[in-house]
C-alpha cells in the first residue's frame, strides 16, 4: 500500500535501488507493454460515472434532508438549498478527480505487477529484476540467487532492459 502522494513505483520494492527517471521510463514501458488502451478506456469511463454517483449521492440527501423536515420538524440546515447546491457543485468537482487518481493508481499498480512478476524465475518465483546479467552457453542470463537457475534472455518474455531498468535510457 502507498501513500496517494509517493511516486507509485516506490511501492514497490524491486524498484528502490532505481532513480526515478528511471523508474518513470519502466512504468511507462510497463504500461505500454500492458494496453495502455484499457487504461485511457478506464479513466474516459470512470469521470461520467463519478459525476452521476456523485448526484444520486446529493439527491439523497437532500430527499432525507426533507424527510426529516417534514416528519420531525429537524432540520439539518435552516438553508437546504444552498447547502445542497454547495454540496453538488463542490463534489461534482473533487468527487470524479478523487475517483479518476484511484483507478488510475489501481491501474498502474496492476501493470507494474504484471511487468515486474513476468520478470521472476519461472521455478521460484524470485523476482530476477535489478540483477547482474552474466554470459553463460552463448547466451546472455540471469543467475537466480534463490535456486541458481539460469534464465536466458532475449530469447522469450524477458529482455535486458525487464532486467536492468536502466538500460531503458539507451534503448
Amino acid at each position: 500500500m502507498r501513500i496517494l502522494s509517493r511516486k507509485i513505483w516506490r511501492a514497490f520494492p524491486e524498484l528502490d535501488k532505481f532513480d526515478d527517471e528511471i523508474c518513470k521510463m519502466y512504468v511507462r514501458r510497463s504500461t505500454s507493454l500492458k494496453n495502455a488502451w484499457r487504461g485511457v478506456l478506464l479513466m474516459l469511463i470512470i469521470i461520467p460515472v463519478a459525476v452521476v454517483l456523485w448526484g444520486m449521492f446529493s439527491w439523497a440527501v437532500r430527499v432525507f434532508n426533507y424527510g426529516l423536515q417534514d416528519q420531525y420538524a429537524w432540520y439539518i440546515s435552516d438553508t437546504t438549498e444552498d447547502v445542497f447546491v454547495i454540496m453538488f457543485l463542490t463534489g461534482n468537482v473533487w468527487f470524479p478527480a478523487m475517483c479518476f487518481f484511484l483507478v488510475r493508481d489501481r491501474w498502474l499498480n496492476r501493470c507494474i505487477q504484471k511487468q515486474l512478476s513476468g520478470t521472476s524465475c519461472p521455478p521460484c518465483g524470485y523476482s530476477l529484476v535489478g540483477l547482474s546479467v552474466v554470459e553463460h552457453e552463448d547466451a546472455r542470463c540471469v543467475v537466480c540467487p534463490e535456486c541458481g537457475t539460469y534464465t536466458k534472455l532475449n530469447t522469450g518474455h524477458i529482455t535486458e532492459a525487464d532486467i536492468n531498468p536502466s538500460l531503458l535510457t539507451k534503448s
